[in-house]
């Protein structure tokens, strides 16, 4: 399978704040682009911070197996926000799945 390149733009939300500061010191991470500015949404009582990144995939790595590994080590983690791809764009939904909406 050919490697190619993917961006996301992805928001990750947790009650916690310090779980999002925890997240954009990680090393997996290195590669996302976090906002400065983390936000807290009152009604939903979640801390939220907004990310952009651009990644080489493959076969072998896709960026959301990531995503997946993030919301089964932080309970209560939510991330989701569109990509774009050599194939189409779509959302990465709640599953940490690609979603289609259209292809190239």
């Amino acid at each position: 399978m050919n490697n190619f390149i993917s961006s996301y733009t992805l928001e990750f939300s947790h009650p916690l704040k310090k779980i999002l500061h925890e997240l954009k010191s990680r090393s997996t991470l290195s590669n996302v682009a976090f906002d400065d500015f983390i936000s807290f949404d009152k009604n939903s009582r979640l801390h939220s911070v907004k990310t952009n990144t651009s990644i080489e995939e493959s076969g072998d790595f896709v960026f959301v197996d990531v995503i997946h590994d993030l919301l089964s080590e932080f309970d209560q983690l939510e991330i989701g926000g569109s990509f774009i791809d050599d194939y189409g764009k779509g959302y990465v939904n709640s599953l940490a799945e690609k979603q289609y909406t259209s292809t190239h």
